[in-house]
């Protein structure tokens, strides 16, 4: 009976005493804070990745719409006005260029607004969409005049500049570092396009 009684208490005792001294539980716990770290860092790092890659395709959009229509802009000037020909032909396939940026400079100031209003999302797929609409009706322009006004309403809906700076500011919350790397890689999506459109004209 008292053996009995010595086994029950050996047992109470040994189910109450800690697994782990109080040193073994703080080299757990910072075990664990190091895991929660780690798996913080690489979601930080996938998000950070991600958005990259998704401002990256914007801005890549962005840069074809302006730069797309420099190697042929002076045959698209003659096909709509047959009585132009090489030697006359410059200024009009500058006004077909040039009138995009024209466009934008007018609406830039608003987007910046709206970007602010409606949130940046909104900016970028409004952008996406009424350039997909305005780069068709642009293609399948009849007359000089139509192309020109098409070409202008494509840079007057584009918003995209200010929305992908503000949010590339956003995402990396003051980290200089961070920003630079993001901002280098998604802006330098002109100098992407720019070569590899050239290399192919």
């Amino acid at each position: 009976m008292v053996q009995d009684i010595n086994v029950e208490e050996g047992m109470q005792q040994h189910e109450t005493t800690p697994l782990l001294s109080k040193r073994g539980r703080e080299r757990q716990e910072i075990i664990d804070n190091d895991d929660d770290q780690t798996k913080d860092k690489d979601v930080k790092d996938r998000k950070w990745f991600m958005s990259t890659v998704a401002l990256c395709s914007a801005m890549m959009v962005q840069s074809y719409l302006l730069i797309s229509v420099f190697p042929y802009s002076g045959f698209l000037a003659m096909h709509l006005l047959p009585q132009l020909d090489s030697e006359n032909v410059g200024s009009y396939a500058g006004y077909i260029a040039s009138c995009f940026m024209v466009g934008r400079a007018v609406t830039s100031f608003e987007w910046g607004k709206a970007t602010d209003r409606y949130g940046r999302k909104f900016a970028i797929e409004a952008t996406l969409f009424l350039s997909a609409i305005f780069s068709i009706a642009f293609g399948f322009a009849p007359s000089f005049e139509l192309a020109i006004l098409f070409r202008f309403l494509l840079g007057l809906s584009n918003g995209m500049i200010p929305a992908v700076k503000t949010i590339i500011s956003e995402l990396n919350r003051g980290d200089e570092q961070e920003e630079t790397k993001m901002m280098a890689l998604v802006l330098g999506m002109w100098g992407e396009i720019l070569l590899c459109r050239f290399s192919f004209v």
